[in-house]
């Protein structure tokens, strides 16, 4: 069982599928806010499509607050997160996981994420 504040613990519950497709120049919510729960992603594969020139810049948050830095990704580049027990992102309980895309006005981000409801 996860208490805050210990890292490297591994979250205990069913394991989630949702797909990802997200536009430019937006915020979008990747996974919706579930009552009293932190959403913890546990894998994930991402690719950027679309791009005319340049890179698109994405920015994954709990609510409003950023849960990574500004992360660019080229166009048909693919980000994949394996499989880790203790969570690549992990949100506020009651809070969605949104990505915040910039930088560009023809990308769209797609994959796939497995998280639980903790």
């Amino acid at each position: 069982m996860y208490t805050p504040g210990k890292r490297g613990e591994a979250w205990l519950g069913e394991i989630k599928h949702t797909t990802v497709s997200a536009r430019y120049n937006a915020t979008r919510v990747l996974i919706a806010a579930v009552a009293g729960k932190r959403l913890v992603v546990v894998a994930a594969s991402i690719i950027c499509s679309g791009l005319v020139a340049g890179t698109m810049d994405a920015v994954f948050k709990s609510g409003t607050t950023a849960l990574s830095g500004t992360i660019q990704i080229a166009n048909a580049e693919q980000i994949g997160l394996e499989f880790n027990p203790a969570g690549w992102l992990v949100t506020a309980a009651g809070e969605a996981l949104n990505v915040t895309l910039g930088n560009d006005t023809s990308g769209h981000l797609s994959g796939w994420l497995r998280y639980v409801e903790a």
